[in-house]
């Protein structure tokens, strides 16, 4: 099952085995502190108080911004991941929605939308759908942020593997992507149960059309300005589109 290009089997399982899943994905190895800094630096820089995190899944971001001191609100389309972010956050103010159909009628300082979420929309009307409502309802700041996908080969085989002590998991991703930026993969997760010695496999797939910068910039509309690009969550990695294994664009209304 699909929505917008979305893996979902994973929500299905635990809140452990979830958290477990995203531990082995190499590129979000011990990098949360580091994001929430890169983040917070950026609100603080352009006077952030409220905040939307769009694609927020389980409330990473969202629970540590609201720690610091932010008003926060997570959307995010899947209720199984809001439960998690619930249950980790029982005070998190939280919205079922896909990207496409937002109904917040709020203002808010800033938006945020990380790892990669907002390729999720596949179809052009979509897309209109969503930045129109980022245009209309964000005051100052928006940080959009997706992988450098022009250092993407295009086939893949990739492999990850991550212990809790109670469980083991591998992930094997398969996919191609074009010279478009549309990637299609295949998870593949086997989760090993250490104390009663079960396994649960999960398979899933995902389709992703990656943003070039100058279509983004289309996007957020003359009301916005592209202020910075990065290349890694740090103020001072700037975006080089040979290495970098991020684009994250930081947009300043005018």
């Amino acid at each position: 099952m699909l929505i917008r290009g979305v893996k979902v089997k994973i929500y299905d399982a635990s809140p452990e085995v979830y958290a477990l899943w995203r531990k082995a994905l190499t590129e979000e190895k011990l990098n949360e502190p580091k994001q929430i800094e890169f983040i917070h630096n950026i609100l603080q820089n352009h006077k952030c108080k409220t905040l939307i995190d769009l694609g927020g899944g389980i409330g990473i971001h969202t629970g540590a911004l609201a720690e610091k001191g932010y008003n926060v609100t997570l959307l995010d389309a899947s209720s199984k991941a809001l439960k998690i972010a619930k249950i980790n956050y029982p005070s998190l103010d939280v919205v079922q929605s896909s990207f496409e159909k937002i109904k917040e009628n709020r203002l808010f300082d800033a938006a945020i939308c990380m790892w990669t979420t907002f390729p999720y929309i596949l179809k052009e009307e979509g897309r209109k759908s969503f930045f129109g409502w980022i245009r209309k309802n964000v005051k100052k700041v928006v940080i959009l942020d997706e992988s450098n996908f022009y250092l993407l080969p295009p086939k893949f085989h990739q492999s990850y593997s991550a212990s809790d002590g109670n469980r083991e998991i591998t992930i094997t991703r398969d996919g191609t992507i074009t010279n478009i930026g549309l990637r299609k993969s295949r998870y593949k997760s086997e989760i090993i149960d250490l104390n009663k010695k079960g396994k649960m496999i999960i398979e899933d797939e995902e389709i992703l059309q990656f943003i070039s910068i100058d279509k983004l910039k289309k996007y957020m509309g003359n009301g916005w300005t592209l202020n910075k690009i990065y290349g890694k969550y740090h103020t001072k990695s700037f975006y080089e589109k040979d290495k970098s294994p991020r684009i994250v664009t930081i947009f300043i209304r005018k």
